[in-house]
């Protein structure tokens, strides 16, 4: 994003803030796929961890070695674990 608008939008984005909402993830009854990649340098490890938990019927998967862009970084293995998961949910 950075290179393609620039380091003033990428700032702006990074200045940004956000409201917590992990209150509002438990009223979510829905099967849901948290994924987090664990060298992601944007989104914690443990807020994804803590996304996942709150969620009442979260599905909690890692990838390994990927970075906060998992459909350009890994994305066979996205895809293989969103299959997997769509599978075992007959969705």
């Amino acid at each position: 994003m950075q290179r393609r608008l620039g380091r003033e939008v990428r700032a702006r984005q990074a200045a940004l803030v956000r409201r917590d909402g992990y209150a509002d993830l438990e009223r979510i009854a829905c099967p849901s796929l948290v994924v987090a990649c664990r060298q992601d340098r944007l989104r914690s490890f443990a807020e994804t961890e803590r996304m996942a938990q709150c969620l009442p019927l979260a599905s909690f998967k890692v990838i390994e070695d990927c970075g906060h862009m998992a459909p350009l970084e890994r994305p066979h293995e996205l895809a293989a674990l969103l299959a997997g998961w769509i599978r075992g949910h007959s969705l």
